[in-house]
């Protein structure tokens, strides 16, 4: 077994640059360092012959002892045949005890499987618009529940406000989650082995009906549609 490398005094005098940079402990644990100063403990893996990456916290409110008894954790889970991440969601809907298919929870789950690959800056900007601007109105709904006049309704008070760039970017964000939603749901239909391996969340028995196709299609409209539909 590789001994780690990293040591909290390289961590404390290791300053950020101009680009992101990664700082290796060992056995998939590093230290994902972007310019703007934030330091996010990430663990690299395989399973099912796929590279996953899962989030381990953020430095310094997350140690270099507590990332590496969370990547010791999940490596314990990997040799026993289980995927750490669809664990961490299970353990989490668990928890909650809330709905699993309303459309703030599958929204943060989908940000949350992407905050490793964007930037700092355009993941904030992602969930703060819609936590703004959708999850007052629509967040507590099952996405099953959810028409196209409904998510209409939602746009256009942001539309009202002057601020059409907005729209057009709750347009691409709330298309994403329906998106995710409704690609999930046709594999639970017909490959639910590779669904469950994708996400615990999204299994044949909890995700009934599947989203409706109106939504998707209003979010395939172009902008300036939007305020002029009836």
């Amino acid at each position: 077994m590789k001994p780690d490398l990293l040591s909290d005094v390289q961590i404390r005098r290791t300053a950020s640059g101009p680009q992101r940079q990664r700082l290796y402990d060992g056995r998939g644990l590093y230290l994902e360092m972007t310019p703007s100063g934030g330091r996010w403990w990430r663990f690299k893996y395989r399973f099912g012959g796929k590279e996953k990456l899962l989030s381990m916290g953020v430095y310094p409110d997350t140690s270099l002892k507590m990332a590496r008894e969370k990547r010791d954790a999940a490596r314990t889970l990997l040799a026993s045949e289980v995927d750490p991440g669809v664990a961490r969601k299970a353990a989490k809907a668990s928890r909650a005890g809330v709905a699993l298919d309303n459309f703030e929870a599958v929204a943060r789950e989908f940000h949350e499987t992407r905050q490793s690959e964007w930037s700092e800056a355009h993941s904030r900007r992602w969930i703060e618009r819609l936590e703004k601007d959708i999850f007052p109105y629509l967040g507590a709904s099952a996405l099953p529940a959810i028409s196209a006049p409904l998510l209409l309704q939602a746009l256009q008070r942001v539309e009202a406000r002057g601020v059409r760039e907005t729209v057009h970017s709750l347009q691409q964000a709330c298309g994403q989650v329906f998106g995710t939603a409704s690609r999930l749901v046709e594999l639970s239909e017909t490959r639910p082995r590779t669904c469950a391996a994708h996400s615990s969340r999204f299994s044949s028995r909890t995700w009934r009906p599947s989203p409706s196709r109106e939504p998707l299609a209003l979010l395939s409209r172009p902008l300036l549609t939007i305020g002029a539909a009836p």
